[in-house]
């Protein structure tokens, strides 16, 4: 509804509606919906469901439309106020539901000790005592702003956190747990935030790992370089790429393996992929990749000490950093862990146009997935489809010149 009345005309408006209301009462009439101003062509409604005042013009000259717009506003308003009180009936509290959702969901992900981590800090901005239903789009705006303006690691020299880990940490995680409070808790949100609206745009970062760094980074250390020649050949994920020998199913010739999503999936050992598993054997008797040490020290948190020219376990943190020191040594810059399974994909798909064998092969349940994120078309390969084109109708062409068929009138045909 709009009004072009000032404050002040709608002050007197309230007053003359008060008093109205209060003379009726006081006959034992129930107070009208609906009633008119001397200055206004409409009809105006006013009335109050329990302490909740609804005021404003009805913008109808007719008494009786006018009346169903009120009563069709006072139900809206009572419906409302219905679907609050069922839901602070039922509401609990922020923390008992990222508790609750860690309990049920959160611990059985791959990512669980990250989920964790975004719930505690969601539960100490948010408050443990604030209700779920209190979460609007106000309060996800603020969260969203706050952490961007945060340290990767709470360094500066790191530079701010991506807008992905934003969207990630703060966005992501409040969405499956209010969903989840929502579909399977049967708790009511009437003020449940639009989480499309809070959703920061990405930058599309595409990345594939040329031949030549492909060679300076096999020139670094060679014990970490063999997973990363798993990875450019599985196309697993990072983590999911830290297999282990139980995994490894010598009679079928194949990697079973849980990746994101907590997905069943299959890779196939090829002749490539036996002689890079063979080459671990007898290094450790649990993991199949491992590292030698290169120096004496001691984990502080933990106190467990490591020997130079000892084999230990490539962990998760460990593969990350020592990629980075591979990287730097090679001189090169953009390049990340991730883009060695991006580069499998795009590789695949060059030698072969199969796009459904790379959806598999990356272990995707979309394949729009695999199309948008992983397979990029080069200059080069724009190049070589153009020469191919222009060699496909010269035949054409001479077979026409000939009297040959023409496969276009074919297809009009």
């Amino acid at each position: 509804m709009s009004t072009t009345t000032d404050t002040s005309t709608i002050t007197a408006i309230q007053a003359i509606a008060t008093k109205k209301c209060k003379a009726a009462s006081k006959k034992g009439k129930s107070p009208a919906l609906v009633w008119k101003p001397e200055n206004s062509p409409f009809y105006h409604m006013d009335f109050r469901v329990k302490k909740q005042r609804v005021t404003g013009s009805t913008e109808l000259s007719d008494k009786r439309a006018a009346t169903v717009f009120a009563k069709a506003e006072r139900d809206k308003v009572i419906a409302l106020q219905q679907k609050l009180g069922a839901a602070r009936g039922r509401d609990i509290t922020f923390l008992a539901a990222a508790d609750r959702y860690f309990s049920e969901r959160g611990q059985f992900a791959t990512n669980s000790y990250k989920i964790e981590m975004a719930l505690d800090w969601l539960t100490d901005r948010i408050g443990e005592k604030t209700m779920i239903s209190r979460i609007d789009d106000e309060m996800v705006a603020r969260l969203m702003a706050e952490r961007r303006q945060m340290y990767r690691y709470d360094k500066p020299k790191w530079g701010r956190v991506s807008t992905n880990t934003v969207n990630q940490h703060v966005l992501d995680i409040i969405r499956v747990v209010l969903t989840r409070a929502r579909k399977s808790w049967k708790i009511p949100l009437p003020d449940e935030p639009d989480y499309k609206l809070h959703r920061l745009p990405i930058k599309e970062r595409v990345q594939e790992l040329k031949v030549r760094q492909e060679i300076t980074l096999s020139g670094q250390r060679q014990d970490y370089w063999a997973l990363c020649q798993f990875v450019l050949v599985t196309g697993l994920r990072k983590r999911d790429a830290l297999i282990i020998w139980e995994s490894v199913d010598w009679e079928d010739r194949v990697i079973r393996t849980t990746v994101k999503g907590d997905k069943h999936h299959e890779v196939l050992i090829t002749d490539e992929i036996e002689k890079m598993l063979l080459a671990q054997q007898g290094h450790h008797e649990t993991f199949v990749w491992t590292y030698v040490e290169t120096r004496n020290w001691t984990r502080k948190k933990t106190g467990d000490t490591f020997r130079v020219g000892e084999r230990y376990p490539i962990t998760y943190n460990s593969f990350s950093s020592n990629f980075a020191r591979m990287r730097a040594n090679a001189g090169l810059k953009d390049i990340r862990i991730h883009d060695l399974r991006k580069t499998a994909g795009a590789r695949m798909h060059r030698a072969t146009g199969d796009l459904v064998a790379v959806q598999s092969l990356l272990g995707h349940a979309n394949i729009s997935l695999t199309r948008k994120h992983y397979i990029r078309i080069t200059s080069q390969d724009v190049k070589q489809r153009m020469l191919a084109t222009s060699a496909y109708y010269a035949k054409l062409l001479a077979s026409a010149k000939k009297g040959g068929a023409d496969p276009s009138e074919a297809n009009e045909a």
